[in-house]
């Protein structure tokens, strides 16, 4: 869906003129998926070992080695994803084959790659309080999957007639349009209402990054993101406007399971602060 129109002082959209279309693969964006190849070693959970995802012109990702703790977040995950592409055959082009990895380190970050590829760093589970704001983030991850925002911010440079490379971190984290980042955060919301989970948990992730890292500039993998004072009052006016008529009571923030797997994280002996990337 395309539109014209203003933006409100309460954020609502006043459009002049909306266009919808169907979505199709474009080749350009296929050979981009294509070019991310995924070569896993599965952990030795047994014994404590890591294993490894080495990612095609992105690098290396040191998996934890607690089949618990990547079950939990595989399983969380699942029901962020969307109906409408968890529905899709698979022999459908835009069925996004999702795969979610817990990695080895202690900067509290996570991001996605447009093969739907999502990444979460340990570290994170040393910031949040409950299942509902890690919820928060990997939904807001599977969201620039869904919406190709890798793929549509190459085309945006293009037409600019910018450079734009795509090795090391995919290049894209300076000049991520804003917008993108906000639909992100978007859909993250409406992910986690959609899968049970209580909305107002996500502005109290940037409230524990804050006090994690201080009101900084957050950078996360696809950009450089406002500071977690902005992004959280983003947040916050998202669901006044549009998730005031909510039962909270009937949602869920699992806080007593999720601590239960985040000590398994913390308590790991494979803790590193790096990983290596090509």
């Amino acid at each position: 869906m395309n539109y014209e129109g203003k933006v409100d002082s309460d954020g609502t959209i006043l459009a002049d003129r909306v266009e919808f279309m169907r979505n199709e693969l474009e080749k350009g964006e296929a050979s981009l998926w294509k070019s991310l190849k995924v070569k896993e070693r599965i952990p030795d959970f047994q014994n404590s070992k890591s294993g490894e995802s080495k990612i095609d012109r992105i690098g290396k990702y040191k998996l934890l080695p607690n089949k618990e703790v990547q079950d939990y977040v595989d399983r969380i995950a699942r029901t962020l994803i969307p109906v409408y592409q968890r529905e899709l055959p698979d022999s459908d082009p835009l069925k996004l084959q999702f795969r979610f990895y817990v990695v080895v380190n202690k900067e509290p970050n996570a991001f996605a790659l447009p093969n739907s590829v999502v990444v979460i760093n340990s570290g994170m589970f040393e910031v949040l309080e409950n299942e509902a704001q890690l919820a928060s983030v990997i939904g807001h991850e599977i969201g620039h999957s869904v919406q190709e925002h890798t793929w549509r911010q190459m085309q945006y440079h293009r037409k600019k007639r910018m450079a734009f490379a795509i090795g090391g971190k995919l290049a894209i984290r300076n000049g991520y349009q804003r917008s993108l980042e906000n639909q992100s955060d978007r859909m993250g919301l409406e992910y986690m209402v959609a899968a049970g989970y209580d909305p107002r948990e996500a502005p109290r992730v940037w409230k524990q990054m804050a006090k994690k890292l201080g009101d900084a500039n957050t950078n996360f993998f696809y950009s450089d993101h406002d500071n977690h004072a902005t992004r959280r009052s983003y947040l916050m006016l998202e669901i006044r406007n549009n998730y005031g008529e909510l039962s909270y009571s009937a949602l869920r923030t699992n806080e007593e399971e999720y601590r239960r797997v985040a000590h398994l994280v913390t308590a790991s002996p494979n803790q590193s602060r790096k990983i290596k990337v090509n």
